[in-house]
């Protein structure tokens, strides 16, 4: 199959060359249409609009109504899947809780890691974290103080498989070193998060290994101007990717300005943290996790006023960065699409010979048009 007359975003760039071919689901070849002939050839006419990576989602706990806590059969992951890759989103880690009594998701997830969107594997946003800033975490999947958590990292492991891609630990928990460590060793990419830790530990925990800010701002100690806390350590450090969930709730636009301003657009990654439940206009609901929740200007909150989650996709993210920020086409896609695949290590992400053919097409004002995944048009 050909994809031509295209505007092609690599994942960094705009190209000069205007066409790809695509074989057995995977990029073998971007070209000029000029310099080939396209005989016996599915072809299909972008007319000029963007061709660009499908988005990765790295920090969404599910979709079409389904939390990834809910998951009880392969066919809740399937439709979680599905849900997806009608936004433009092709590859997610699904995020979600474990603990010792709950996690046969946890197994169900790791078979069925590749269904319409690709399931990439599993990102678990506790056991290690600390229970002052667990946010929406239940407390049944918060680690209490033990002494030595070898058999807890042994059953995450067991129910997990190898699907285990990140793990956020709070550098102020009792052995948080030695938890540190033993993921660092498999290779498993370690966030900072929902932590109370100062300047100093979360220096001492990038240092050892984080490579990545869980849901940046969010379930962290502030910045003072006499005790910068963990935001001034992760920003000044270039080596840590920084989450961002742009949906004008979580964090003020004027405050991602700033953070884009330090960071700059090869560090940020944007993510949705959705809940998974159905999108909703403003008005109260009942929901069978959270009780009644309110639903205002995008942001899902409890009744208490708490921030759940948002109401938006990847793609309207970029759309509100390039808005607020006044950025190019190029420097918002990035941010969903080679940031990711860059701390992932996948061949996603990218218009490159030998990736995945995962492809989104957008008009000039991304707006989603098409969805490809393997080379097969979903939406």
């Amino acid at each position: 199959m050909i994809i031509t007359n295209a505007r092609i975003f690599n994942g960094i760039k705009f190209l000069s060359e205007d066409s790809v071919k695509i074989k057995n689901g995977k990029i073998v070849d971007i070209f000029k249409k000029a310099n080939k002939n396209f005989l016996n050839e599915k072809v299909i006419d972008l007319k000029n609009n963007i061709l660009a990576p499908g988005l990765i989602d790295i920090h969404t706990h599910g979709a079409g109504g389904i939390n990834s806590l809910e998951i009880q059969k392969s066919k809740d992951i399937i439709k979680i899947a599905k849900s997806y890759a009608k936004t433009g989103t092709t590859s997610i880690v699904l995020t979600t809780a474990y603990s010792f009594f709950k996690k046969d998701h946890l197994k169900l997830i790791s078979k069925n890691k590749n269904q319409y969107t690709k399931i990439l594997g599993i990102y678990l946003e506790s056991p290690f974290v600390n229970l002052k800033k667990r946010g929406m975490i239940q407390d049944q999947y918060v680690m209490k103080d033990v002494d030595d958590p070898e058999v807890l990292i042994k059953d995450i492991m067991k129910s997990c498989g190898k699907a285990l891609k990140i793990i956020t630990i709070a550098p102020e928990i009792k052995n948080s070193y030695k938890i540190q460590k033993y993921f660092k060793n498999k290779k498993i990419i370690i966030a900072f998060g929902h932590s109370l830790a100062d300047y100093e530990q979360t220096k001492k925990a990038i240092k050892n290994g984080v490579q990545l800010a869980t849901h940046f701002l969010n379930a962290m100690n502030p910045i003072h101007h006499r005790n910068p806390g963990p935001a001034v350590a992760i920003l000044e450090n270039k080596n840590v990717f920084i989450e961002i969930i742009a949906d004008g709730n979580h964090i003020h636009p004027s405050v991602i300005k700033l953070i884009y301003n330090i960071a700059g657009k090869n560090r940020i990654i944007l993510i949705t943290d959705a809940t998974g439940d159905k999108i909703l206009k403003d008005g109260i609901y009942n929901n069978k996790r959270y009780g009644k929740i309110i639903i205002k200007n995008n942001g899902v909150y409890s009744v208490d006023g708490v921030l759940i989650g948002t109401n938006l996709s990847l793609l309207d993210m970029c759309k509100n960065m390039k808005k607020w920020l006044n950025l190019k086409i190029e420097d918002v896609l990035q941010m969903v699409t080679y940031n990711p695949s860059k701390l992932l290590g996948e061949k996603i992400g990218m218009i490159e010979k030998g990736f995945f053919a995962d492809f989104v097409i957008l008009d000039q004002e991304l707006n989603l048009k098409k969805v490809f995944i393997n080379g097969e048009q979903v939406k």
